[in-house]
């Protein structure tokens, strides 16, 4: 006999994602990052926008008083501009380990220390990452209910991956282009796989040219779109010491 307790037991509930404050990535995910899961970025090369990319939502984590983490990144962070996007610097850690396997340590131990925090991870691998090192760093982010996004190489994406979400993102003559190569299961498979973030988004994401690669630079200037203006570094200590 079947137990009709069962048959009315409540679905689970959605789980908590956090906005990439970008519609057209947003759309892409539907609704945004998934907290308490891995997702990777994969590029040819670094420097192409994917900070840009992730900046809104660093900011949205930080007003949420929740605490955010760079690991590994390749460019040091420039405190003034990073402000200027409206991050608070007493809620973000930065690490910069000497091996990508380091990396992926510190990672695991901000996932699992983290209360719905957001950890992005440069993986920056001259050999691709074990399968065992991705799913530890997907069952920390279970565990801290965090949004884990490991940025790898492009040739990441011909190995398989405990991964959630996989994206390839890429630059574009008019911004950055970005199409889902694996989407958690569930997704709504009407909407596009494929999203065009526009060089003008990108700049406002960003608030700051001082945070944006070279190459991203130039091109934004390429086009005339405006940037504002970046905050001198003669103003970094009085910024720190605010935080």
């Amino acid at each position: 006999m079947i137990n009709s307790a069962l048959l009315n037991t409540p679905s689970s509930p959605a789980p908590l994602r956090i906005s990439s404050a970008i519609p057209a990535l947003d759309l892409l995910l539907g609704a945004g990052w998934f907290a308490g899961d891995l997702h990777e970025l994969l590029g040819e090369g670094i420097g192409l926008g994917e900070l840009s990319l992730l900046l809104p939502t660093l900011a949205a984590c930080v007003r949420g008083k929740r605490s955010v983490a760079l690991i590994h990144p390749p460019y040091p962070p420039y405190a003034p501009a990073i402000c200027a996007a409206g991050i608070d610097l007493a809620r973000l850690i930065v690490i910069e380990p000497k091996s990508t396997q380091a990396a992926c340590w510190a990672a695991e131990h901000c996932l699992r220390e983290m209360h719905e925090g957001v950890v992005i991870v440069w993986t920056q691998e001259t050999q691709l990452i074990p399968d065992v090192t991705l799913r530890r760093l997907r069952r920390a982010a279970q565990l801290g209910n965090s949004v884990c996004i490991a940025l790898r190489p492009l040739r990441a994406a011909q190995q398989s991956s405990p991964a959630s979400v996989r994206l390839r993102y890429a630059s574009a003559a008019a911004g950055i282009t970005v199409d889902a190569l694996k989407l958690r299961c569930g997704h709504d498979r009407s909407q596009s796989e494929h999203a065009h973030v526009p060089l003008a988004v990108l700049a406002q994401c960003t608030q700051s040219e001082a945070l944006l690669a070279p190459q991203m630079r130039l091109r934004l200037q390429r086009v005339g779109v405006p940037l504002l203006p970046q905050i001198p570094a003669a103003q970094f200590a009085a910024l720190s010491a605010q935080a």
